[in-house]
């Protein structure tokens, strides 16, 4: 790895004030929009495969823009590309539209990330989604393969009382579990669980 590529905690936060954001709901002009960003290469992230953007986030000078799918019948949301300048923390704009999206009714949010991104990952992770995936050589592209993790971020009381798992996926529901805790409990609460 290279000197630049080497990720450093708390090293060049960004700190610039987030701009207000709005809710653009116009399916064909989010999606018209989505593509000339990426023709363009001003939407670095913006790999998603199961969706395309139906709405948008946006500051309003269009320096933050946020491509999202939403799925109205079980209020489920997914971040499927990102622009922001550098100034600007991730993890503070995924903070902002986490409530914008909660006003909205909005339970599940989810966002995939390359694994190899540990700065971008620990910004998810500051905006308080936790991994509940991890695929391996999810995309090719430009003949390498690359790893993806999934983060989500729900508004929902777990409920478990039917679920009878075993094996790997009650290992998997498990340690789920152990990190929203980690991540979304008070530390007493978490030291009085112990």
């Amino acid at each position: 790895l290279a000197e630049r590529d080497i990720y450093r905690p708390g090293k060049g936060v960004p700190s610039g004030e987030i701009p207000a954001l709005e809710i653009i709901e116009a399916p064909e002009f989010v999606f018209h929009r989505f593509n000339a960003l990426i023709a363009s290469g001003e939407l670095p992230a913006h790999f998603y495969p199961f969706h395309r953007p139906n709405i948008m986030i946006s500051s309003p000078d269009q320096r933050v823009e946020l491509f999202l799918f939403l799925s109205l019948l079980d209020s489920y949301c997914t971040v499927i590309g990102i622009k922001k300048p550098m100034e600007l923390s991730a993890a503070d704009i995924l903070l902002n539209v986490s409530g914008l999206l909660r006003d909205r009714s909005i339970r599940y949010i989810e966002i995939i990330v390359r694994a190899h991104r540990v700065q971008t990952l620990d910004h998810v992770l500051e905006a308080g989604f936790t991994p509940c995936a991890y695929f391996p050589a999810f995309q090719l592209r430009e003949g390498f393969r690359y790893d993806y993790v999934i983060l989500s971020k729900t508004f929902e009381i777990f409920d478990f009382s039917n679920i009878r798992l075993e094996g790997t996926n009650r290992d998997f529901l498990l340690a789920y579990y152990k990190s929203w805790k980690r991540n979304h409990l008070d530390p007493v609460l978490l030291e009085k669980d112990n």
